[in-house]
Order: C-alpha cells, then sequence, then structure tokens
C-alpha cells in the first residue's frame, strides 16, 4: 500500500471511547492530511455525522451511552451511503456476522494495522 496517500479534502469521523486509541489512530491518519473529527460515543458520532457527512466513519463498537452497533443502525437508515467501518477487538465470525448485519460496510480488528486501515480507507476515499 502506498503509505504516502493523500486523503486531503476528506474527512474522517472516528468514534471512540478511548482516548489512548484515539491518540493512536490520530498518529496513524495524521500524515495523509484528512481532516479527522473525533466522538467519544455512538451518541456523539450520529450528531457528528449529521454534522459533517464524513467520507467515512471508523466505529468503535463498545461505548458508553450508546454503542457502535446502534449508532451504525441509526446512521444507516437516515443515511445508507454512510460507509461505516467497525473497528472492535472481537474479530470473531460471529461478531462480524453481527456487523455485516448491523449495516457495517466492513471492520478492523484491533490493535489497528497501519497498513489494513489506509487500504481500507483508500478503498473508500478514493474510489
Amino acid at each position: 500500500p502506498d503509505l504516502d496517500v493523500s486523503f486531503a479534502g476528506k474527512t474522517i469521523l472516528i468514534a471512540e471511547d478511548n482516548e489512548i486509541n484515539r491518540v493512536i489512530v490520530e498518529a496513524m491518519l495524521m500524515p495523509t492530511k484528512a481532516t479527522l473529527v473525533f466522538a467519544i460515543n455512538g451518541l456523539e458520532a450520529i450528531e457528528a455525522q449529521k454534522r459533517i457527512s464524513p467520507g467515512i466513519i471508523l466505529m468503535d463498537i463498545q461505548m458508553p451511552k450508546m454503542d457502535g452497533v446502534e449508532a451504525c443502525r441509526i446512521i444507516k437508515e437516515r443515511c445508507p451511503a454512510q460507509v461505516i467501518i467497525a473497528l472492535t477487538a472481537n474479530a470473531m465470525s460471529d461478531d462480524i456476522k453481527l456487523y455485516e448485519e448491523s449495516g457495517f460496510d466492513g471492520h478492523l480488528a484491533k490493535p489497528i494495522d497501519l497498513t489494513a486501515l489506509l487500504n481500507k480507507l483508500q478503498q473508500v476515499l478514493l474510489d
């Protein structure tokens, strides 16, 4: 993958309640020049999606107030074309099936692999 990829002009919404994980994702994505917007729970993610219409949402599954599965369902009902990728430590086949049924467009396992993340973002943001 092209690690020098540029997502300048693209907005990525990252819904993640864990501060360390937010810092890691931010560090991974800073070189891409994308606009990064963070939400710390599903409710914030829904509000942010309405406000900014991001090119892609990276959605943690386990968050306070509202989890990623519920937030994904609500966003997809209102905006079916919104691409949402599940970020999760739970990458068992049953979990993945649930995410797909909930409307997620794919998933990335945690800890996040930079190559996999950039590949996924390139597919969505540059195609």
